[in-house]
């Protein structure tokens, strides 16, 4: 598995082996931040479930300043933080080796413009990650919160105040993209909304 694009590009990461860790796949990674596009520069990326790392070091290697990966599995922690040796960006990015539903509280007081989550499918996770997003205000006027789920995933078009703008499939894969709007708070970039 290699990083496509940005400063990092070409660079092999190590993916963990013998464990239930599903790396996005390298087409859905490159839609993913071709949607993006230039979103995230000088921006502060989440990456939920974070596996191997694989989508948070992309997001560093195209530009975001800084980027927290939250994974639950020891191993895969550890592999997480060698891949951001391999490339660079260990002083850029932060790994929290902790259940996702114990992280985020851990994270009140800062806010990212860009959370990408890639809970297992089927098992209702979205559910109780954009609660608590909004509960703990992780996410700025005009952020994007954009889920990987399975394709038969229909998720609705409001979550906790997060309002879902685009959802593309990719084979047995969709990208769900949300934005933030809470009521009474002005869009603080109003070009993000009309993109998707």
């Amino acid at each position: 598995m290699r990083i496509i694009a940005g400063s990092a590009k070409g660079r092999k990461l190590i993916v963990p082996r013998g464990r239930d860790i599903r790396p996005t796949l390298d087409r859905v990674r490159e839609a993913l931040f071709n949607i993006l596009g230039q979103k995230l520069a000088a921006k502060k990326f989440l990456d939920l479930f974070a596996g191997s790392g694989v989508v948070g070091i992309e997001a560093l290697s195209r530009g975001a300043e800084v980027a927290v990966l939250v994974e639950k599995d020891r191993e895969a922690c550890r592999v997480i933080q060698k891949n951001l040796e391999l490339c660079g960006f260990s002083d850029r990015a932060r790994v929290i080796c902790r259940d996702v539903i114990r992280a985020l509280p851990s994270l009140r007081g800062e806010k990212f413009n860009v959370v990408f989550a890639d809970p297992p499918y089927y098992q209702g996770w979205e559910e109780k990650i954009f609660p608590l997003l909004a509960r703990y205000r992780l996410v700025p006027p005009g952020g994007v919160v954009v889920v990987e789920s399975g394709k038969k995933t229909v998720l609705p078009d409001e979550l906790a105040g997060f309002s879902l703008k685009r959802r593309e499939i990719y084979g047995d894969t969709s990208l769900n993209f949300f934005i933030w709007e809470e009521t009474g708070e002005e869009i603080a970039d109003s070009s993000l909304s009309r993109e998707f």
